[in-house]
């Protein structure tokens, strides 16, 4: 049986689930993740494209080669596509 991971943005305006098993799930540590969440670390899920079902209306802009979508009320629970 699959699993189901749900999730959502803070303000719940933007809301994910995922059908299968997640491929991985990871912690980065570099500059950029660090600048770019105000933390010392960003945490990532990876999942195939046709098993993430989003439900909201994202910002969408491109971000380091990946396509990034951001929640339009909040900017913030950045999801995005393409190879990490």
């Amino acid at each position: 049986m699959d699993a189901v991971t749900q999730g959502s943005c803070l303000c719940g305006a933007v809301n994910c689930q995922v059908s299968t098993q997640l491929n991985a799930v990871t912690h980065c540590h570099c500059k950029k993740c660090q600048k770019s969440h105000g933390a010392a670390f960003a945490t990532y899920a990876s999942a195939p494209i046709s098993a993430v079902n989003i439900n909201a209306s994202l910002d969408t802009r491109f971000v380091a080669h990946k396509q990034a979508h951001s929640c339009l009320e909040s900017k913030a629970a950045w999801f995005c596509e393409g190879s990490v």
